[in-house]
């Protein structure tokens, strides 16, 4: 039986022994977010460009993600499992088995030590690599940044955590099926390697590392990714918050060639009143040798991004946002009117709701 209904079973049978246990806690939310973008290169078949992922159609009301989530925890145990329909998991999801595309999470936790703060987890895990999550009321902007299409969303693997008792730093180290994926193929047989650092001196800093080191190909060839992942998050008193982000991936590829990739990101957000914000990202993806992106016809893959989006809390569980994005590229990757060009300009609206 594989692993993940290993993990599905286990969460059952402890949900069901919830019913004899009192101490015992059982949660289950959801979370839903419906939009609509206009792309006004007009792509072919209302598709955005193959390095989106999130609100992927144009010209279209749809669902970018639907998800149902249960989290039970009893003593030093938690598990964790979340089912998931929409764009994301159409699209980021496509290389997984067609059974497999609907898990968001499925993981068991265990505290090893209250004193030191050390856990366990393992299953299908959120990825320890970057700032943004699937859920968009999590994020800053209403679209994912370029950084977080193009780096894992989600993992399958073991991590170990330990947090220092004044809770000011944390590390963890992971043992991980590979780069975003829950099912290995027959011919990958060698695991990959993350860890995570975090420094967080008050509520108003976090100063966070990432890293990943394995094999993105089978275990037949010699390749192999080295990806860093360092930002920080600022909070300047209750209005202001800055995301500072640089990633930087190396692919090492027959023991010679060697090609990299670096990702700078800026977001700003203010809030204005007590209902309402915006927030401002510029970001740049340079991926000369098309290791990230694929772009097509063997252009460089070379794309500077802005945007700017506004937030309503209508209730506290329901949240209205509307965002302007703009791509230029030095070459022309984008269309306009069917026709090569090097501008890319997209209006995304979205209603995100918690219950």
């Amino acid at each position: 039986m594989k692993f993940y209904y290993i993990i599905c079973l286990l969460f059952i049978s402890k949900v069901n022994f919830s019913q004899k246990d009192s101490s015992s806690h059982l949660t289950i939310n959801g979370y839903g977010e419906l939009y609509y973008s206009y792309d006004f290169s007009k792509p072919n078949q209302n598709l955005k460009p193959d390095f989106i992922y999130n609100h992927k159609r144009h010209n279209e009301l749809n669902v970018n993600l639907m998800l149902l989530k249960a989290n039970y925890k009893t003593g030093n145990i938690e598990a964790n499992f979340g089912w998931m329909m929409g764009n994301y998991s159409q699209f980021n999801l496509a290389p997984e088995p067609m059974e497999l595309r609907g898990i968001y999470e499925a993981s068991i936790g265990v505290k090893l030590s209250n004193k030191n703060n050390v856990r366990i987890d393992a299953g299908v895990i959120p990825s320890h690599i970057g700032f943004e999550s699937a859920i968009g009321a999590d994020c800053i902007t209403l679209t994912r940044s370029l950084v977080a299409e193009n780096s894992p969303y989600y993992e399958t693997g073991i991590k170990l955590s330990a947090m220092t008792e004044n809770k000011k730093f944390n590390f963890s180290g992971l043992l991980l099926n590979g780069w975003q994926k829950i099912q290995r193929t027959v011919a990958e047989e060698t695991p990959s390697y993350g860890i995570q650092l975090q420094y967080n001196p008050n509520s108003n800093l976090l100063i966070n590392y990432s890293g990943f080191f394995g094999k993105n190909q089978p275990d037949t060839s010699t390749n192999y990714r080295f990806y860093n992942n360092l930002y920080t998050i600022i909070e300047a008193g209750k209005k202001n918050k800055v995301i500072i982000s640089i990633d930087y991936g190396i692919d090492k590829k027959n023991n010679s060639q060697t090609f990299t990739w670096i990702v700078p990101t800026v977001i700003f957000k203010r809030n204005i009143s007590e209902k309402n914000s915006i927030a401002i990202r510029m970001e740049y993806f340079d991926d000369p040798n098309n290791i990230i992106l694929k772009i097509p016809n063997t252009l460089k893959a070379d794309i500077l991004g802005s945007s700017i989006n506004f937030d309503r809390n209508i209730f506290n569980n329901l949240l209205f946002r509307i965002e302007a994005k703009h791509y230029y590229s030095k070459e022309k990757i984008f269309t306009l009117n069917k026709l090569p060009d090097y501008n890319n300009f997209t209006l995304t609206t979205s209603i995100c709701v918690r219950f």
